[in-house]
């Protein structure tokens, strides 16, 4: 597997584009009234939403940190953090396969870059996990809860058996060699490489630190949901409120679109109108949410990939041992 070599600064173009298309839909849904009467309240419910969505970030970093160290990669926390951080400039990607931008930036701090791909991987596995879990919480007679149960359990259960059996995909790159196609067997062996890392992580220890800590990240997203309902005077049940965010969160990631930009607020907006919420008021909470946590998250990202890069150019590559 090939890690980003160039400057990923050229993929930042549709990220622009994305973010414009976004903007244009907010400004339609403000000339539409949508936002009129809660604009002197806006500043105020994001401030307070984006400290919610700082430390669900800690939480994440905390548990990415702690992990590459267990693996034994000691990388200075500053460098690791903003590595890390800077994976969420291409978050609005296809199930968020843009974040692995990190594997140039942890590779140029000495870690592998099927480690880093390893630890994407199993990272994401695990956030599915626990956003299905909290979901299940409140809400577990749905067709929708049922059509996100199974889209998690085919995910993670793909993964489970690539990781303890990668034999398919070595056979797979061997067919991709006969046939000429080297650029996809090294792309296909430096996955299977890549996935076999994450037994490194699979004991109980591990497993539960890390669940803990994604159970934490994602739960305080959800409060955040929920006392944002409480602020617009919605009444929602606690419980059922911070499930239906998790819901929501799998029903856009289920979707594939990029970042779920579009059918997570659509999820959304559906959810809480089961709950008698007006389509309007569903569409304020949609937009302010993912304002708060996965535009606030790209922004951050953005920075963040812009001082990495700027390290790069300050600093000499460190070479990295090539497991892959």
């Amino acid at each position: 597997m090939k890690a980003a070599s160039s400057s990923p600064w050229k993929a930042v173009w549709a990220l622009v584009l994305v973010t414009g298309l976004y903007l244009v839909a907010l400004v339609w849904m403000d000339m539409r009234g949508t936002f009129q009467q809660l604009r002197a309240e806006l500043l105020p419910l994001l401030g307070a939403m984006l400290m919610f969505t700082a430390a669900s970030l800690s939480c994440r970093f905390a548990r990415w940190h702690w992990l590459l160290g267990r693996s034994g990669h000691a990388v200075p926390w500053a460098d690791s953090l903003k590595a890390y951080l800077a994976g969420f400039a291409f978050t609005a990607s296809p199930g968020k396969v843009g974040e692995l931008v990190r594997i140039r930036y942890f590779r140029d701090l000495g870690v592998p870059q099927s480690t880093t791909f390893g630890l994407f991987v199993f990272e994401r596995s695990l956030d599915l996990a626990c956003v299905l879990a909290l979901a299940l919480l409140a809400v577990a007679d749905s067709s929708l809860m049922r059509t996100a149960a199974a889209f998690v359990a085919v995910v993670i259960g793909v993964v489970a058996v690539l990781v303890m059996r990668p034999g398919g995909l070595s056979w797979l790159a061997d067919q991709a060699r006969r046939l000429t196609w080297s650029r996809l067997a090294a792309l296909v062996d430096g996955i299977a490489v890549g996935l076999v890392t994450i037994r490194q992580w699979l004991n109980w220890r591990m497993l539960i630190g890390a669940v803990l800590l994604g159970l934490a990240a994602w739960g305080l997203l959800a409060i955040a949901f929920v006392w944002l309902l409480g602020r617009l005077g919605l009444d929602v049940p606690l419980p059922l409120a911070a499930a239906l965010y998790q819901l929501a969160m799998l029903a856009g990631a289920a979707s594939m679109i990029p970042g779920g930009i579009g059918s997570t607020e659509a999820a959304i907006v559906w959810l809480l109108g089961q709950q008698a919420v007006p389509v309007d008021t569903g569409l304020v909470v949609a937009v302010l949410t993912r304002v708060a946590t996965l535009w606030s998250a790209i922004v951050i990202g953005v920075v963040c990939l812009a001082l990495a890069e700027r390290r790069m150019q300050r600093h000499p590559m460190h070479p990295a041992p090539h497991s892959d």
